[in-house]
């Protein structure tokens, strides 16, 4: 079943009981910074059981990837798939930013993404 990342959105805003009242972001229908957070640490709790967060209407979600803390900048983000009931799998993106005084932030976008191999040059020092 096809979706939007805003249909996306409104599943986590359910999931997380979010209405008006909670959430400073309901109008736009992103959800905001407090259901990104819960959603990403069921997703990393429940990865260490190799589970899943189900989206009502949507799919079985499992994370890929995360970068950003202490010591990697402002740089913050997730990297997560969804599985639907046809197995159909997307991936998406959700930035945020980091600052070690005030934490994280998952503030968005969501952006949909595409895994791509790519072969990295590195340079490493000479044996002695």
């Amino acid at each position: 079943m096809p979706y939007t990342i805003d249909e996306l959105h409104a599943a986590l805003n359910r999931l997380y009981d979010q209405d008006e009242d909670q959430d400073e972001d309901f109008d736009s229908g992103d959800p905001g910074n407090n259901v990104w957070h819960e959603f990403y640490w069921d997703l990393v709790k429940d990865a260490k059981d190799a589970s899943f967060v189900v989206l009502p209407g949507i799919g079985a979600a499992r994370i890929l990837d995360e970068h950003g803390g202490e010591g990697q900048g402002d740089s913050y983000y997730f990297i997560f798939s969804v599985t639907d009931s046809d197995e159909n799998v997307r991936i998406f993106h959700r930035d945020g930013w980091y600052q070690s005084h005030n934490g994280g932030y998952y503030e968005g976008p969501t952006t949909e993404r595409v895994a791509q191999e790519k072969l990295v040059t590195v340079y490493e020092p000479l044996a002695a």
